[in-house]
């Protein structure tokens, strides 16, 4: 005789409901493990709010070189300069919509709701905002004439064979970044280096010696000129993070029972070495030490995803309609408190479809 299972049974299909999991949705929509973006730059305390027509920033670009040694009654020599440069970044903009029919929210409430399937839509559509700002952050415009993609990473800190600040102009910006050229302003340039192990002996140490290098302080204490001093956070794809995992489990002689006991302890001068899938795309394998006090979504003051609706729409008189807007751009000012270290130095077209 065969099993009965529940669904033959015509009854008790008729008398019975499945476990319906009520105001509960699973999800496997998201495609990041992880999303810098929206975790640590886009939050409310963390990004920075401005106006006008596009971002503005004033760079000091060199001293007075005017300090002297003298003798008495020795006659001033005055030195006037041009010190200051503005640099400047346009206003990107990014878009979110959903929708939902009047009918639909009748019929989903009261005893024959399971979910709230609004609710559910805007969750959909947050996700959506979530992973296009990481997809554009670990990025960069394949084309200078470009006028709707942000400056991502790969705009504002560049790659070199050479250990040192040697990261200059973009080679698709060749006019520099911010507007101001790394091939004028010789100070004006990120660290580089190339390694080739995941050793102590190799990219450890010239991560050492790039965190060093990186540490800008100023000697007197001027209240409106702004320093670097600190690099919080370091960037990599995933086969170089198993690969510092294993360096820190070599040297602990504490492993005890737990056979992976590195995994998501990895610590770099007590900074987080964080994986980013989208550096996974990228044959270079770069390590990207970035100072977080530096790097920043510059939004409009008032855009700041900003949300509107319900808003009936145009030719469907039961179709209601919200809107998530962003205006912004991702700025680095400091650009010498940043590294990157990389295998190669394959600048990449386009590292994402």
């Amino acid at each position: 005789m065969a099993t009965l299972t529940p669904e033959a049974m015509a009854d008790l299909i008729k008398s019975t409901l499945a476990d319906l999991d009520r105001n509960a949705i699973n999800q496997f929509a998201t495609t990041l493990q992880n999303y810098e973006v929206m975790g640590k730059l886009l939050r409310s305390d963390r990004t920075t709010f401005h106006d006008g027509r596009k971002l503005q920033w004033n760079m000091m670009t060199d001293h007075a070189h005017s300090a002297r040694s003298v003798g008495l009654y020795e006659k001033d020599s005055l030195n006037v300069g041009d010190y200051l440069q503005t640099a400047e970044a346009p206003w990107r903009f990014l878009t979110d919509n959903w929708a939902y029919e009047y009918r639909e929210a009748l019929m989903n409430r009261g005893s024959s709701r399971i979910v709230d399937e609004l609710a559910a839509r805007k969750a959909a559509s947050l996700i959506s905002t979530a992973e296009a700002l990481e997809a554009k952050f670990w990025d960069c415009p394949v084309d200078s004439e470009d006028v709707l993609e942000p400056f991502g990473i790969y705009y504002w800190i560049t790659k070199h064979a050479t250990e040192g600040f040697y990261g200059g102009n973009n080679l698709i910006y060749t006019s520099g970044r911010g507007g101001l050229s790394s091939g004028t302003y010789a100070r004006y340039k990120n660290w580089t280096g190339q390694y080739v192990n995941v050793t102590k002996n190799d990219l450890i140490k010239k991560m050492r010696k790039a965190y060093e290098y990186c540490q800008w302080k100023m000697p007197t204490n001027v209240a409106t000129i702004r320093s670097g001093e600190v690099m919080n956070r370091i960037y990599c794809a995933y086969a170089t993070l198993a690969e510092l995992e294993t360096v820190g489990e070599s040297q602990n002689e504490n492993l005890g029972r737990d056979i992976a006991s590195m995994d998501g302890k990895i610590l770099f001068r007590g900074m987080p070495v964080v994986w980013v899938p989208y550096l996974d795309n990228d044959t270079d394998l770069p390590v990207f030490m970035l100072n977080m006090n530096d790097f920043q979504v510059a939004t409009l003051e008032g855009d700041y995803l900003r949300t509107t609706g319900p808003i009936r729409a145009d030719e469907y008189h039961n179709v209601f309609a919200f809107h998530t807007d962003l205006t912004y751009q991702f700025i680095a000012k400091q650009l010498r408190t940043h590294a990157v270290l990389s295998k190669s130095i394959a600048y990449p077209t386009s590292l994402y479809e």
